[in-house]
């Protein structure tokens, strides 16, 4: 709340166009942090219709979209992800709506297989960005559960070691969705 009051008052003291991108920026993410929702979007909408911000949209649609997910609005922030993926300028922008996206449809959606699309689309766009290393990890482990969910045959020539592996297998299906995909139901 302080630092929300802070930023305003920058606003009050006729700043220069950087001083008053990162005030109402910071007001925005100030007020999500407070659940002030529609307080936040409101600094966003007055940056994203100055002109001179223009070059941030991509950026400033994201904040957006993360406000539909505070929001509880998970189809508008879904389709504002896929608008700043299509046609955000920056290819960091471009990963972090990926990546975003992947987090709805793993967590929200529980739609694992387009969960590990996404999470690799992320990594593909830029491998440098801050969660490149945790969307590969996520789209591994997704993918591991194909490899895991294979079922054995068991017939009269199935040996001990086949069915000692299975086993191992099952345990490490449990151990990835408890611990890694957090489903401790499944597990």
């Amino acid at each position: 709340a302080d630092a929300l009051n802070a930023y305003l008052q920058v606003l009050g003291m006729d700043p220069n166009i950087d001083q008053k991108y990162r005030a109402l920026y910071q007001s925005a993410i100030a007020s999500f942090r407070l659940q002030r929702i529609d307080a936040g979007m409101d600094y966003l909408d007055r940056l994203i219709n100055d002109e001179a911000y223009f070059d941030s949209l991509g950026v400033l649609k994201l904040r957006v979209a993360e406000g539909y997910e505070y929001d509880g609005d998970l189809e508008l922030a879904e389709d504002t992800y896929r608008d700043v993926s299509e046609s955000a300028q920056r290819r960091n922008v471009t990963a972090e709506a990926l990546y975003r996206l992947a987090l709805i449809y793993q967590f929200d959606y529980d739609q694992l297989e387009k969960a590990k699309e996404f999470y690799d689309k992320a990594v593909e766009a830029d491998r440098s960005a801050p969660f490149a290393q945790d969307a590969l990890q996520r789209s591994s482990d997704i993918g591991k559960l194909k490899t895991f969910t294979e079922e054995i045959k068991i017939d009269p020539a199935t040996t001990q070691a086949s069915i000692d592996e299975a086993a191992y297998t099952q345990y490490l299906l449990a151990e990835l969705y408890w611990f890694k995909l957090n489903k401790p139901d499944s597990a």
